[in-house]
């Protein structure tokens, strides 16, 4: 073999040992590279603007009590309400002023009372009345005006709701009226003898019959 073919043979060699090296060296040191990322600075949300924050208000004002909870009168005092808290709303130059304007809002419609509280103002009341006529009775004796007052609290007490008939915290004593005004009945007449109706509006019969008895007893001493 000449010196021209060795040479060849050499340029070959190096050229295939160059072809299959180099690639993998560059991808080695490709894969020991450190990919670094710049994270982008956080975007801080745009401050909203004073028609955002007053008509978030005004949803805020309108969601506040459910119109359903209260009578029909009352309903358009929370309609009036709303309605001038929101115009104190539109007239807000801030965000304080608004937030004013909704606590303005919110503290009239507080005031306003709904079925419940209204009911159980009712309920109270209707109580109230039995109570001033049961202690109305007094003390209890065998007379006609002994028994209208205790019929009439009897009645009204009757005439309650259960709801009503709760509040009354006197209703004992109105049990024990009835049963000393019978007890008192439940006495021979001293002109007959009999017993008569213990019950209440025989009390007055029982009355009118002494007085018939005693007229009578006046009549045939005569």
């Amino acid at each position: 073999m000449n010196n021209t073919m060795r040479k060849l043979l050499a340029l070959l060699l190096v050229f295939c040992l160059t072809a299959v090296y180099v690639p993998m060296a560059v991808q080695a040191a490709g894969d020991g590279d450190v990919q670094v990322t710049q994270e982008e600075p956080e975007t801080e949300p745009a401050e909203p603007t004073l028609d955002e924050i007053k008509a978030a208000a005004k949803l805020e004002l309108k969601n506040y009590k459910n119109a359903g909870d209260y009578r029909t009168a009352q309903q358009t005092e929370l309609a009036n309400a709303i309605r001038d808290g929101e115009a104190a709303i539109d007239a807000a130059e801030d965000a304080d002023a608004v937030a004013a304007a909704v606590a303005a809002a919110k503290a009239v419609i507080d005031t306003i009372k709904t079925r419940a509280e209204l009911t159980a103002i009712d309920n109270q009341a209707a109580a109230n009345e039995v109570i001033a006529l049961i202690n109305a009775i007094g003390t209890v004796d065998d007379s006609w005006d002994c028994e209208k007052r205790i019929r009439a609290a009897r009645e009204a007490y009757d005439n309650l709701n259960g709801a009503q008939k709760a509040l009354v915290t006197n209703k004992d004593k109105l049990e024990q009226a009835e049963a000393a005004f019978s007890a008192l009945q439940d006495k021979p007449c001293k002109y007959c003898g009999e017993i008569h109706d213990s019950s209440l509006g025989g009390g007055f019969k029982a009355i009118l019959h002494s007085v018939l008895y005693f007229l009578l007893h006046l009549i045939g001493k005569r």
